[in-house]
């Protein structure tokens, strides 16, 4: 993979591989005992030379848009982002076995 590309069926690949793995741990579930967390906002993420001020997200709202909402009728980047936001926590608070 070149170092400044990401291929889509990479990353689904890695994401089916981790996902497989927390199920064959017989993880069917992550309990949530957080709700809110800091976030950068999109406009400056990427700019280490640019001040930041961190807002909050709440990882509840995400989960609800993520079960109510029909998610094709918004933008990947939009979904990904709340998605991102789960995997996070889940990153932080589940120990999974190396890929």
């Amino acid at each position: 993979m070149n170092s400044n590309t990401i291929k889509v069926a990479h990353l689904k690949e890695m994401l089916d591989q981790v996902l497989s793995n927390l199920a064959e741990s017989g993880i069917e579930k992550i309990e949530v005992n957080d709700d809110y967390y800091w976030l950068i906002e999109d406009a400056s993420l990427y700019d280490a030379y640019k001040q930041s001020v961190p807002v909050m997200g709440q990882l509840s709202e995400d989960m609800e848009f993520l079960t109510k909402e029909k998610i094709d009728n918004f933008p990947a980047s939009f979904v990904l982002a709340k998605l991102s936001h789960l995997l996070r926590y889940v990153s932080y608070k589940q120990e999974v076995k190396t890929v």
